[in-house]
């Protein structure tokens, strides 16, 4: 599905509004990189404000962690293109509390989501806002275990179903 251009004018209105008041609180250089995506630029880390065109379209951020020590890891983790989403963070932070859900079908659940997202990102990343980065290499190991975790189990139950299919086929 693509996003009307009025949809999209709202977003970025509320984008700059909302990541504009964080730019401001945090010193954080706010940046427009595209129709659909807005960044904050910190010292260590980016914050990516962006719409993702879908059936049901949703609004996300994401954290890329910036230098070169970092190098690496963009290049071998499966979130190193696109950043940790605020999601994971959430579950590293609070593993209790739920991210919201931010699919929208009007402006004004567009408009809701991104507020919402602004709440928690200062709720459980207010520390990586003002630039202190000491649980930043916990948090991408955290989702790169995350990933790993859930391919093992993928290819465990691969493996347990073709056996259970194989054993099936010899009784008969």
């Amino acid at each position: 599905m693509s996003i009307s251009q009025h949809m999209l004018m709202e977003f970025q209105a509320k984008a700059r509004e909302a990541f504009g008041s964080l730019a401001r609180e945090f010193n954080l250089e706010l940046l427009q990189k595209d129709e659909v995506t807005f960044l904050l630029v910190g010292r260590a880390i980016e914050f990516r404000l962006y719409l993702y065109p879908s059936h049901v379209p949703s609004v996300n951020i994401t954290l890329m962690p910036r230098g070169e020590q970092w190098s690496k890891w963009r290049q071998e983790s499966c979130w190193g293109t696109t950043g940790i989403w605020l999601a994971h963070l959430v579950s590293f932070r609070k593993a209790q509390v739920p991210c919201p859900d931010t699919h929208f079908r009007t402006g004004q659940e567009l408009c809701n989501h991104v507020e919402s997202l602004i709440r928690v990102l200062r709720d459980v990343g207010s520390d990586l806002l003002r630039g202190d980065t000491m649980a930043l290499p916990q948090l991408a190991a955290y989702v790169d275990e995350k990933v790993q975790r859930k391919t093992s189990e993928a290819k465990l139950l691969g493996v347990l179903s073709s056996t259970a299919h194989r054993k099936g086929r010899d009784v008969s």
